[in-house]
């Protein structure tokens, strides 16, 4: 901070420059510690056998994963679009082998625990006065290995809210008739699409069905 002649360099301010950088995710194993107890000098038959306090409830009981990596799997699956198998090789590049037959489990077994969830948003959208639904397609991997056969995506929701969404395998009324039975609103919006005018016919003039402006422009 000298210069060349004897005089101090003074800071009369500073200049920043930022870039963006990344921390890798971390892949990590949380250890749970449980002691155990016996008592070898009581004969009392409560004081028998071996006390030891219990796991903490998890997803998946006897299973390794915790919730974060549950998540993870799932928001990469379903948010990222990123299959299994990609996400085998992503945690081998982290040095941790999680078979994509496990993550299939795993995934099956977080659909169970999130279908209350999905039960729950249901019986919310059914007790709105105005709902919205449409159908779209979704190309459905066969039985037989190589085939791709056309399922469908039912959805149900308010606008700017939320949307739930049922699979099948045709586009039958039957879907909207089954899934709608006990909706206690009174205005149904959808295309043209016939599959919906049995459960308006059912209702004998209770709910409205309404048009979509969108589709008359086009």
């Amino acid at each position: 901070k000298i210069c060349p002649h004897g005089h101090a360099w003074e800071k009369f301010g500073e200049d920043r420059t930022e870039e963006l950088d990344i921390i890798p995710a971390q892949i990590f194993v949380r250890e749970f510690v449980r002691p155990k107890y016996h008592n070898p000098e009581c004969d009392h038959p409560e004081c028998q056998g071996v006390k030891m306090p219990p796991l903490p409830v998890r997803p998946i009981e006897q299973g390794r994963p915790a919730p974060g990596l549950l998540a993870d799997i799932a928001v990469s699956k379903y948010g990222d679009h990123l299959p299994i198998y990609r996400q085998e090789q992503i945690f081998a590049r982290h040095g941790v082998a999680i078979p994509r037959s496990t993550m299939g489990g795993w995934t099956t077994a977080l659909g169970r625990l999130l279908l209350v969830i999905y039960l729950a948003m249901k019986e919310g959208l059914l007790k709105q006065p105005y709902l919205q639904a449409d159908e779209t397609t979704i190309r459905v991997q066969g039985m037989k290995p190589g085939k791709m056969h056309t399922g469908y995506l039912w959805g149900y929701g308010v606008p700017w809210g939320e949307v739930v969404y049922e699979f099948a395998l045709d586009r039958s009324g039957e879907r909207p008739l089954k899934f709608l039975r006990g909706f206690a609103g009174h205005l149904l919006q959808t295309d043209a699409y016939g599959g919906y005018n049995e459960f308006v016919r059912q209702q004998d003039g209770r709910v409205v069905r309404l048009g979509c402006w969108a589709h008359v422009r086009r």
